[in-house]
């Protein structure tokens, strides 16, 4: 089966954008469904640059910004590949991956994301770009892609309910009640993009980790919110969710060997493990784990041409661990390459 084919399944509804009817559907995305709506509408006469200027300029950087494909270097990609971009949302990888392969496939289950990725790509003339509506562990994806993306995705895999970041932290409506833990949910997922790469077939995932040193200095878990949430053992988090929250503890993030150890268990037969520096939103810096060295640069702690105290207290916490001891243990990201 070609990818064209497995596309003709599902009914074209706008543009290059497919909807499969037999999903599940959700929302997952940085705006309420209002503000997306508002978003759509700006496309009309605005460019998706023009818009996000307007209604959300504090993620211009997160979704235009070239650095953040710099993982894609992993793959060395030829430019005969045809890459599935997983939770593909405003089209930051989507996009510049489309201008080094054959055809890019974006899934997410938000279609306002799609239909500004779909923008994205008219503006850029990229006639090689295909959008699907879709649940990610819902939809069936057929044995096709050279390479696979899952870039910030995982941890978000489990989370039924759906997702206003806006209120997702502080609302207590959200009572999602899983069959599995969310590592199975995981697995399982892995597992599906596993089995929709050809024999040759890479995966790319990027994810945070979950001894991230700033979470042991008072930083709050990105995907909770809260204090100390990965470091604690996950079963007395998930406990302690239930009673404060009123809500499950889905939004797992693993430690380097332990997201090595979840790829493998999924099927993957050579993987490997990067660290990656500020983050793996930008990666700036990129070392295969366990070999920091002496090129390693510490990040800036200048914020708006200022440098705050919190920051100075980071720089000391970064010199000792990865300038002096050399421990990626507690980098910020992981980046994998998974290998049939």
């Amino acid at each position: 089966m070609d990818l064209y084919t497995f596309l003709n399944k599902f009914q074209l509804t706008n543009g290059n954008i497919y909807f499969d009817k037999t999903s599940q559907k959700g929302y997952w995305s940085n705006l309420s469904k209002k503000e997306n709506s508002k978003i759509l509408d700006l496309l009309k006469s605005l460019s998706p640059e023009e818009v996000t200027l307007k209604e959300m300029p504090q993620h211009y950087e997160v979704i235009f910004s070239s650095q953040r494909a710099a993982a894609a270097e992993l793959l060395n990609l030829k430019g005969h590949e045809v890459i599935v971009d997983l939770g593909c949302m405003w089209g930051a990888l989507t996009i510049p991956l489309a201008k080094q392969c054959k055809h890019v496939l974006g899934i997410d289950q938000t279609k306002e994301s799609l239909i500004f990725s779909s923008k994205r790509a008219e503006k850029e003339n990229l006639k090689n770009i295909s959008f699907l509506n879709a649940n990610l562990r819902d939809v069936k994806l057929p044995q096709l892609f050279d390479a696979a993306i899952v870039n910030g995705v995982l941890e978000w895999v489990p989370e039924t309910s759906e997702v206003d970041l806006n209120q997702f932290f502080t609302s207590k409506s959200l009572k999602t009640n899983t069959k599995n833990n969310p590592k199975v949910i995981q697995k399982s997922f892995l597992k599906k993009v596993y089995n929709s790469l050809n024999t040759d077939g890479k995966l790319l995932l990027a994810i945070e980790n979950r001894y991230d040193y700033k979470y042991f200095l008072g930083f709050k878990d990105p995907h909770a919110q809260t204090l100390f949430t990965t470091i604690l053992p996950k079963k007395l988090v998930s406990i302690l969710f239930k009673i404060f929250k009123k809500k499950d503890y889905n939004t797992w993030i693993y430690s380097f060997n332990e997201t090595k150890k979840l790829v493998k268990e999924a099927g993957f037969k050579n993987v490997d493990i990067y660290s990656a520096w500020p983050h793996y939103h930008f990666p700036e810096q990129i070392f295969k784990h366990g070999c920091l060295d002496g090129t390693f640069i510490l990040p800036s702690i200048r914020r708006n041409g200022k440098v705050k105290f919190k920051l100075l207290v980071k720089r000391f916490f970064e010199t000792i661990l990865f300038k002096i001891l050399k421990l990626d243990f507690f980098a910020p990201a992981i980046i994998i390459i998974g290998k049939k």
